[in-house]
């Protein structure tokens, strides 16, 4: 049965809030306004440092980013995950992106082109969001274990998606499985430190940690997802038959000597840290905890709004599509049946693929021709620990994408049209084959704008309802609207949980208020614990989104159209919305 709004329990909330989530690695690195040699840099040589000084800090991000680090002058690196927990803080690590906004003031905007002005006020909105956390008294508040986001979960399909172009790919993805145990085990060490200092993860949440590692190991390791989908890339590079079962010999090893040891280990040491939590493990519960919310909250958002603005933003946005759904409801009586079984046109992700390209250039979004992409499916053992769908960025110089569909039961119930849209056509990987197409500065890609991104995606897989087969207006509204309240709801929940301090009786009450019950209160309550923020990026950056749709409307009047509203949005790439905003008004200008 398909959950719909008005019949909407708290686990179709938990489900549509979680419905996607696009892989993006978090790295970003300060450059310097000076070369190894003391010589001055342009603005496109420090910007090109930030870049390279990124992505070469771990070498499985490098690989994510870039198919031939020799075209971006990276001759040498260091076959390493990264480092996660070390004992003494690095030089600069409270101080990083300080450093980086004193840095740009050696660059007036009176010396750089138009996009050099804009690249350059994203990364000061970015390096400002940062500046809000570097602060000491923030240290070992992230949480890097989190059930389902988390490095552990994550780790394994990072893994399996690792493209193998050249056999030299796969001696570096070697060398980086010999790496799993100390990345594991420096986990662990800032799990415990973190626990030590009284910001432990609950019980709750360390049982889902471990059952998530043990559903990644399975019970053999000859049917493990990293053997299973590394022989499968082998044999795609057609290498000579004793080299490739060399090199499927060798994985095997290493998966069986490497990675199994450091995840039972990291299963086991995880058990030690139960009890060490006295609370719910909450943010506010932290000294500096609601502080620390409102970094996340910006980051998350790509909005300057205030914690409480954001709020103010969603629950206006709720009771406008309540009241929405209010007089449809009323206006036919039989509009909720009519949902029940939509005809999109097209059922399989792929065939739902085909049928937004083939009608969208142009119409709602500009044509960018066709985009290269792969529609994988989550191995088995990870369906436990892996959302709905979620899309692999591209890298720069290889502009494909993957994107996987989860088979598990537990979606099973779920209508694929709008999330396959928020992760293809027109969402994730058209965003990012556009933006690619743009030949933007390097150090752009690696900006983590998530409400930018999420937004978009949210509120473009809506807007995708409009090339289906659904005729009816009013179902393709309602069925857009169903979706949107339940990521609405669910970033209400993560302010009240993880700002205002909600007990789990609270929440409850909350859904109650809007006839909502009937999930796991409890489950959902320590979801949100465990990613604070998250939520913001889906709902608040679409409502944003909306608003400067509203905003664009009122400014260019009959002049308006989506694929012009659409195309300055997509021009700019991933910033902030107050950036946006800028970019409505100069285009308005130009039309007048």
């Amino acid at each position: 049965m398909k959950k719909r709004w008005f019949r909407m329990t708290l686990s179709a909330v938990l489900i549509l809030s979680l419905m996607t989530s696009c892989k993006r690695i978090e790295v970003f690195q300060k450059g310097k306004a000076t070369d190894a040699n003391g010589e001055e840099m342009t603005w496109d040589e420090y910007t090109e440092d930030f870049f390279v000084s990124s992505i070469t800090e771990d070498a499985l991000t490098m690989h994510y980013f870039i198919q031939y680090p020799e075209n971006f002058g990276i001759d040498e690196y260091e076959d390493t995950l990264g480092t996660i927990y070390s004992e003494e803080p690095e030089e600069d690590q409270y101080t990083w992106a300080s450093d980086a906004l004193k840095e740009l003031e050696a660059y007036p905007d009176s010396t750089l082109t138009d996009q050099q002005k804009l690249d350059k006020e994203t990364l000061t909105w970015y390096l400002e969001t940062e500046k809000m956390g570097e602060d000491e008294k923030f240290a070992y508040y992230k949480e890097y274990a989190a059930p389902m986001y988390g490095i552990q979960s994550n780790l394994p399909i990072n893994f399996a998606n690792y493209a193998f172009n050249e056999p030299t790919d796969v001696d570096h993805y070697l060398a980086l499985l010999d790496d799993v145990p100390r990345y594991m085990n420096e986990l662990f060490l800032y799990e415990q430190e973190k626990a030590n200092r009284g910001y432990g993860m609950a019980d709750y949440l360390i049982d889902q940690v471990i059952e998530e590692c043990s559903d990644f190991l399975g019970e053999s390791v000859e049917d493990n997802v990293l053997v299973t989908t590394f022989d499968e890339r082998i044999d795609s590079l057609s290498l000579e038959s004793g080299k490739a079962e060399e090199y499927k010999a060798s994985n095997m090893k290493k998966v069986e000597e490497s990675v199994f040891p450091a995840y039972q280990d990291f299963m086991s040491n995880m058990e030690t840290l139960k009890g060490m939590c006295k609370g719910s493990g909450a943010l506010p519960e932290f000294e500096h905890g609601k502080e620390y919310f409102e970094y996340l909250a910006r980051g998350a958002s790509s909005s300057d709004r205030t914690v409480e603005e954001l709020k103010e933003l969603l629950q206006n946005y709720i009771d406008q599509q309540y009241g929405e759904i209010t007089m449809m409801a009323m206006a036919d009586p039989d509009l909720l049946s009519k949902m029940d079984d939509p005809d999109y046109g097209a059922e399989d992700p792929v065939d739902i693929l085909e049928l937004i390209a083939s009608r969208m250039g142009n119409v709602l979004v500009p044509d960018i021709g066709s985009a290269k992409y792969t529609v994988r499916y989550v191995p088995k053992s990870l369906e436990g620990s892996s959302n709905p769908a979620f899309c692999f960025i591209p890298q720069i110089d290889n502009v494909e994408s993957a994107i996987y569909i989860n088979q598990s039961p537990e979606y099973e119930h779920m209508d694929f049209f709008i999330t396959v849209a928020h992760e293809g056509y027109p969402g994730h990987m058209y965003q990012n084959t556009y933006y690619y197409g743009t030949d933007p500065a390097h150090f752009r890609y690696i900006l983590d704008f998530s409400g930018y991104t999420e937004g978009w995606a949210v509120y473009i897989s809506y807007r995708a309802l409009e090339l289906s087969d659904i005729e009816d207006a009013s179902i393709q509204r309602l069925l857009a609207l169903d979706s949107a309240l339940g990521y609405e709801f669910s970033a209400l929940a993560d302010i009240g949980v993880n700002y205002e301090g909600w007990t789990q009786e609270e929440l409850a009450d909350f859904f109650e208020e809007y006839g909502l019950s009937g999930g796991d209160i409890e489950d959902l309550y320590y979801q949100l614990i465990s990613t604070p923020g998250v939520y913001l990026s889906y709902s608040a950056a679409a409502c944003e989104i909306w608003d400067l749709q509203k905003y664009a409307m009122e400014k260019l009047g009959e002049d308006y159209n989506d694929v012009d509203f659409h195309r300055i949005i997509l021009d700019a790439g991933p910033t902030s919305f107050s950036i946006l905003k800028e970019r409505v008004d100069e285009f308005a200008a130009s039309r007048s």
